[in-house]
């Protein structure tokens, strides 16, 4: 526990203070305060996920387990992840060629999720300082040490979204999201947000409020067949969705839903705000859909899991939304949001969902 607490710290005392500093490496270059806050929040995450015990992650050890067989075949074998994952498979072959040993899977895919979000708040927020902290707030940082497949693909995945949302053309965009696909299928339902931003620089704030709301309550429509036809093609996920459709299985749905109504909750200050401009935050209409379906189905896991790809804009958006009011406003934002998601992700922590407490270093 006390790894998770000092992130705090570390977070307040280090990498807050270095956005004020600028390293010159040479006569003429030097890295910003803003390159320095994400690097060094990053590196001590990193350090965190990639030196710890295989059995910390309620699905870490039976990933180990499934690359050390494939780390024992003379070639590549794609029925541990019935075929849906040849990405994945082939990165792990990657790792295998150098080392079977399973802190060597962690290490490898623990570091290439830290670099994707990190790269992610650099180039997309307006506080990356703020948005490190959330990293930790919004508990992504504990489940990327559960799902770490999810993760890696949500990695690379919010980067596409970032190139495709400015240009539906990127290359680069394009092949990180197939590599995303290839790693994890569930970013398929992440697809429509990059439309979502797209549409954003277009319309109003009122049709994109519109569109996005109608949208999570259409989905709520269809919900159960969607869920049916998903666990039937990805049969492993069948757990999450319980069997139930919305009335699933569900643990501390009180939280739950006050964690979707508070960030719904910043979504609105948003559209207060900037209820008569003509365009909108390319991230605003992602989030008030995530919000909406969390909402409406905080009941359901397999929903839940598919909702991180529209929450997790969240880690740009909120600063966003802070930055439209004036100074004494905008402090007392941070600080409630910050209060508030402290004690979420403390109660998280508590709780150990994900399975990460106690905290053991692999060699122990």
């Amino acid at each position: 526990m006390t790894v998770f607490v000092v992130q705090y710290v570390w977070w307040f005392a280090v990498c807050r203070e270095l956005l004020r500093v600028r390293l010159r490496v040479s006569p003429h270059k030097t890295i910003s305060g803003k390159a320095l806050c994400v690097f060094m929040f990053f590196v001590y995450v990193a350090l965190v996920a990639m030196l710890r015990h295989r059995t910390m992650g309620t699905d870490t050890n039976m990933y180990t387990g499934m690359f050390q067989s494939l780390a024992m075949k003379s070639s590549l074998d794609f029925s541990a992840v019935d075929g849906k994952a040849p990405v994945f498979v082939i990165i792990e072959w990657i790792i295998a060629m150098i080392s079977s040993h399973p802190q060597m899977y962690i290490a490898t895919f623990s570091l290439i999720v830290a670099v994707g979000f990190a790269v992610y708040i650099y180039r997309s927020s307006c506080n990356v300082s703020f948005s490190c902290f959330l990293y930790i707030g919004m508990t992504t940082f504990y489940f990327t040490m559960n799902g770490m497949r999810q993760a890696t693909a949500e990695a690379l995945a919010f980067n596409a979204y970032l190139d495709l949302r400015k240009n539906i053309k990127s290359v680069r965009g394009w092949v990180l999201y197939v590599m995303a696909l290839g790693i994890h299928p569930s970013c398929a339902i992440f697809l429509p947000g990059i439309f979502f931003a797209r549409m954003a620089t277009k319309n109003s704030v009122k049709k994109m409020t519109v569109i996005s709301v109608a949208s999570a309550v259409a989905l709520g429509g269809l919900i159960t067949a969607a869920i049916n036809l998903f666990t039937a093609i990805f049969p492993a996920y069948a757990a999450y969705g319980g069997g139930a459709g919305v009335l699933g299985r569900s643990q501390q749905q009180g939280r739950i839903i006050i964690y979707y109504m508070f960030l719904g909750g910043i979504a609105f200050l948003y559209t207060i705000r900037r209820w008569h401009s003509k365009t909108s935050d390319m991230d605003y209409p992602n989030c008030v859909f995530g919000a909406v379906l969390g909402i409406l189905f905080f009941r359901n896991d397999l929903v839940k899991r598919m909702a991180l790809y529209y929450l997790f804009p969240y880690t740009a958006f909120i600063p966003t939304v802070f930055q439209l009011y004036p100074k004494g406003e905008r402090n007392f934002l941070y600080v409630m949001c910050f209060i508030a998601l402290a004690v979420f992700a403390m109660w998280n922590l508590l709780e150990n969902k994900s399975s990460i407490v106690p905290y053991r270093l692999f060699f122990m």
